[in-house]
């Protein structure tokens, strides 16, 4: 058994070196082959063990000649002289055997001698049916064929084939790519490293990221990792008619030196023979524009050492890729290289602000930014603030953007010529809302339909890259695709629809914030006297939810308020949702948020001679400018709103009016008339029965008298603290406990004084009430220097000083900033000219 030992080893060595392409393994097989002498085991006793094995080693040595005339066929030049004998004596001792019969037919055909060739096949069909009662294979079949065509290539000269270079269809790189500079190495490192199955990358973005500019970049990168071959396929998944993946095979089939009378026509077989001719080899292809992973699914290569870089606008979540790049918009900087490389760096430097608003104006998509480029470049007197301005108009930008062969509108509607009706109407109308973002819930308001039905849409836009999702719930489109959408929902729907969406936005804010604002403020009646509605609103179960509610949603809720001004019927639901923002606004000091919507509001009321939406709008648009510190604007408007509430018999807001103007008269030093206010304030509010406004007002008239009269301040303020109790309200309880320490330090309690800033600063961080938080600060400094512990009022007062700053609370930063500078002179420390911003509001 030694020469089957040897035999078995000179046969594996030489399947292991064919499948590298070892010139050796031929060589092996014929020494292999060279260790016979006859029939197996010949010279035995027949028994049943002797004949097991004899068949075993029979058929090892089938395979091992199998194996030697497949590679006498592959190699270069003439066939062995012995080739042809050696199979034709196998095939005759073996007559039901098809690959032998297929080799000596092969071998035949490469001789001349195609005739001989046919009649081997026709006598194995004969014995296989005489025999079997089968017909021949497939493999043998169309080898039958091709004779029969007198296919070229089966005797042709195999090594002028073998000379053919390897496919390299990559389309042309950029000279200077520019960006994308961390997913390049990411790409880049997985591609050049090696792996035990093939590599699939995926890259996939809204339309005009330029996707296949980067995966053309990356792949002649690579190239030289891909000795065998790069090949480039264009799917056209973004048009109306993607390319059909049996084409496709076709040519990648041909690209890679495939017969053509030898590529099949049945998908199923294209696809294996494209996955089995790059095996064993090192071969990159390109599958650019891919609609879905379902056409993917017979052109992705299955053999290690080779790889394929796909793009597509969709996200292909179902893909098994090795690595995925969601591709964004370029940087600012990076946008200015990229403009900046099209027309040259001395027009970006003669007019930077001008670069800069056509940055912004192209929203940093790559595509714009080159359309940008290309008319310019063709304009060099042009100057940029021109394009700039053309630009401004978000209705017509997308007109601008256009040159022949280039254009950001073509590329959008690609995409959103493909969508389903329920997804274009999804894509359109939530975009005609101002606001930087939406939600699901808000989407379904603006559609009319249920929030379970609508967020599968958004995720297959989001799917699409027609929409972004930057964080749970949460999307937005970019600004060119919300022009983009904008236009077509002008196109698409009429006025009446779009008014629509407004009108149940607007009601569907009111109804959250007036949820909100029961939660915030519990007991006062405002909440109750603010326009009817047909939403429930999203609902609201306390204060902190309340919050959350404003800091997520502020800036799209004044938005669409604004909006909505344009809709008829729309002015008092806009004017109420801005006044039901106001103890939110209080307690968290946004107030610079409302005073250009206040504005808008409050000047076309009084167009309206709307006395009831100029009452509330005066008295939001005052209020906050007297607390950012704008005294001389904000009195006369909150006089004019006292008129108009007094006119409209809006009793309520009245009374909160009276509040802000003695408010505003205190800050002027004129305490006995902001005392009259005050207490006008009180009897307003009793009137209406407001229990609510009676404590406010009260705390007020206790921070008015807490220095002239500290007792009658003190019993305003309990009366405040019982009430605010009583209501269930923490701001105003805050509220009332830090004017009662004042009033405690000014009558000399000054432990006392202490002990009730601990409570009212317990109750502002517990109840996430930062203005308070920092009044409360304030006055504990002053309650410090007073017992004569200025490094303890320093440390307060330094961080007084950045809160009140980050808050933008003017009135609170200069009084912190003057404390400190006492604090500082009564510990022996020079003055704080490390806050010189500090009184700038004083």
């Amino acid at each position: 058994m030694v020469d089957s030992r040897a035999f078995d080893a000179l046969v594996h060595s030489a399947e292991a070196g064919a499948r590298v392409h070892d010139e050796q393994a031929t060589a092996k097989l014929r020494h292999a082959l060279g260790l016979w002498r006859g029939p197996a085991l010949g010279g035995l006793p027949d028994t049943a063990l002797r004949d097991a094995l004899a068949a075993r080693l029979d058929e090892s040595r089938l395979h091992a000649f199998e194996l030697w005339g497949e590679l006498a066929m592959r190699a270069p030049g003439p066939l062995p002289a012995e080739a042809i004998g050696e199979l034709t004596v196998h095939a005759r001792q073996h007559p039901l055997r098809e690959r032998l019969h297929e080799l000596l037919m092969l071998a035949l055909c490469r001789a001349g001698r195609q005739a001989e060739a046919l009649a081997v096949y026709a006598d194995v069909m004969h014995r296989l049916r005489e025999d079997l009662g089968a017909s021949p294979g497939p493999a043998i079949s169309e080898l039958h064929q091709r004779i029969l065509r007198a296919d070229a290539r089966l005797a042709g000269d195999r090594s002028r084939q073998a000379a053919l270079p390897a496919p390299s269809q990559l389309p042309a790189d950029v000279m200077h790519y520019v960006g994308r500079r961390r997913d390049i190495a990411r790409l880049t490192t997985a591609l050049t490293s090696d792996s035990t199955c093939a590599v699939v990358a995926a890259m996939t973005g809204m339309g005009g990221l330029g996707k296949s500019a980067f995966a053309v970049h990356v792949g002649h990168l690579v190239r030289g990792r891909f000795p065998d071959g790069q090949l480039y396929a264009r799917l056209s998944g973004s048009q109306s008619a993607p390319a059909e993946t049996s084409n496709v095979l076709d040519a990648l089939l041909r690209a890679l030196r495939a017969p053509t009378d030898a590529i099949p026509f049945a998908l199923e077989e294209r696809a294996a023979l494209y996955r089995s001719l790059p095996a064993e080899r090192r071969v990159l292809v390109i599958l650019d524009d891919a609609r879905d992973t379902a056409q993917l699914e017979h052109l992705l290569p299955g053999s290690a050492g080779c790889a394929a870089l796909v793009t597509s606008r969709n996200r292909l979540a179902d893909l098994e890729a090795g690595i995925r790049v969601h591709l964004d918009v370029l940087s600012p900087d990076e946008s200015r290289e990229l403009l900046s490389d099209q027309i040259g760096g001395v027009r970006m430097r003669a007019e930077p602000e001008a670069a800069t608003a056509l940055v912004k104006a192209c929203g940093q998509l790559p595509l714009a930014l080159r359309v940008v480029g290309a008319r310019l470049a063709t304009r060099p007197s042009w100057p940029l603030s021109a394009v700039a301005d053309r630009l401004a108009d978000e209705a017509g930008c997308l007109h601008q953007l256009t040159t022949p062969g280039l254009g950001v509108e073509a590329t959008f509607r690609l995409g959103y010529d493909q969508l389903a009706t329920d997804e274009a109407r999804a894509f359109r109308l939530p975009a005609h809302p101002d606001g930087p973002h939406l939600t699901a819930r808000w989407a379904a308001v603006a559609l009319g339909i249920p929030e379970a039905a609508t967020r599968p849409v958004l995720e297959r836009l989001v799917d699409l890259s027609l929409l972004e999702s930057p964080a749970p719930d949460t999307y937005r489109y970019h600004d060119l695709l919300r022009a983009f959408a904008r236009n077509v929902c002008r196109e698409t729907d009429p006025e009446q629809v779009r008014s629509s969406v407004l009108r149940r936005l607007t009601g569907y804010f009111l109804a959250s914030a007036r949820n909100a604002y029961r939660a915030a403020r519990p007991g006062h009646p405002i909440a109750d006297q603010l326009s009817s509605t047909d939403s429930t609103g999203f609902p609201v179960e306390s204060r902190r939810q309340a919050h959350q509610l404003l800091n997520a949603s502020i800036e799209p809720v004044l938005a669409v308020a604004c909006q909505a001004l344009a809709v008829d019927d729309c002015l008092r639901t806009a004017v109420d949702l801005v006044l039901a923002l106001d103890p939110l606004l209080e307690e968290t000091h946004q107030w610079h948020r409302i005073v250009q919507p206040a504005r808008e509001m409050l000047a076309l009321a009084r167009v309206r001679h709307d006395e009831r939406s100029q009452a509330r709008m005066g008295y939001m648009l005052g209020g906050a400018l007297l607390q950012t510190g704008r005294l001389d604007e904000a009195e006369p408007v909150l006089g004019e709103a006292e008129q108009a509430a007094e006119a409209s018999g809006d009793s309520v807001v009245h009374a909160e009016i009276v509040i802000c103007r003695g408010i505003a008269a205190a800050y002027q030093g004129d305490k006995e008339a902001a005392g009259g206010f005050y207490q006008r304030a009180v009897e307003l509010a009793r009137a209406h029965h407001s229990r609510w406004t009676v404590a406010n007002a009260q705390v007020s008239i206790m921070v008015n008298l807490h220095r002239v009269r500290p007792d009658e301040a003190l019993q305003a303020g309990r009366a405040a603290l019982r009430a605010f109790e009583e209501l269930g309200d923490p701001f105003g309880k805050c509220a009332a406990v830090r004017g009662l320490a004042v009033t405690a330090r000014v009558q000399g309690r000054l432990e006392t004084a202490l002990d009730l800033h601990a409570e009212s600063h317990r109750l502002a961080v517990s109840h996430n009430l930062p203005l308070l938080e920092i009044a409360n600060r304030v006055s504990e400094a002053e309650c410090r220097l007073a017992l004569g512990q200025p490094r303890d009022a320093i440390g307060i007062l330094e961080q007084t000083l950045v809160d009140s700053r980050r808050l933008r609370a003017s009135r609170l930063e200069s009084t912190a900033a003057k404390l400190l500078a006492e604090a500082l002179e009564q510990s022996g420390q020079s003055s704080p000219t490390a806050f010189p911003s500090a009184v700038r509001h004083s």
